[in-house]
């Protein structure tokens, strides 16, 4: 807790403009991030980005929310995509396809997800959601191949073009991030979003490779809002 303090009273005084966790919990570093008297707290929801990607490879994934929001309503939806595109902004891609990921490609009304797929993307139609695309509900095999989303019919523009995956809560993201790292051969980095400054958030297993990846993410994003 100590050094949770210390350095948020750093980054208040204007001696550093990223975060990055080390072997502590995540919920000491926030709660002393979302401290008034230290005016990181901004009117912004609390977001966890991942980025995935395989060596060697140009395609990456970012994939939210797999570390704050537990099970994320259709308002924290909204806030969780606007930060991930905020970051894929920094990134370079100033228009990237957002996948609302669900177990089906049609709206359901015994499952609330694709209710949320669905109004999420008449939002980005409608002016709501800006500088992206949003499609949903799109089940994952739709969402990043083109040759599922032709056998299945899916017709849309962001099937098999995704750029952002928004999971239907913690659970499903946590699990799909761990399985493309430790199954699948992507590595994996995160931030969270949401104080005024970017958090480099990285597993206590994760090695150099990926904590590096993530002071860069929180690097970019820093750079992006000076």
């Amino acid at each position: 807790e100590e050094s949770a303090l210390e350095t948020v009273k750093l980054i208040s005084e204007g001696k550093g403009t990223t975060i990055m966790k080390g072997l502590i919990d995540t919920s000491i570093l926030l709660k002393a991030i979302l401290k008034k008297e230290y005016g990181l707290r901004a009117d912004r929801q609390l977001t966890h980005v991942s980025i995935m990607f395989k060596p060697n490879s140009d395609k990456y994934y970012l994939i939210t929310d797999a570390g704050i929001n537990i099970d994320p309503d259709l308002n924290q939806k909204k806030e969780i995509i606007k930060n991930a595109v905020e970051l894929s902004h920094a990134l370079g891609n100033n228009n990237p396809n957002v996948a609302i990921l669900c177990a089906k490609e049609k709206v359901y009304d015994k499952m609330p997800a694709t209710i949320h797929a669905q109004a999420l993307h008449e939002m980005n139609k409608n002016g709501e959601l800006t500088g992206c695309v949003v499609s949903g509900p799109l089940q994952i095999d739709n969402a990043v191949s083109i040759e599922s989303a032709k056998i299945k019919g899916v017709t849309d523009p962001v099937a098999g073009n995704v750029d952002i995956m928004v999971v239907p809560s913690v659970d499903a993201g946590n699990i799909l991030g761990k399985a493309l790292k430790y199954l699948g051969g992507y590595q994996i980095a995160g931030v969270v979003m949401g104080p005024k400054v970017p958090m480099a958030m990285v597993s206590r297993a994760d090695g150099e490779d990926e904590k590096i990846m993530s002071i860069a993410l929180a690097c970019a994003l820093a750079a992006n809002n000076q």
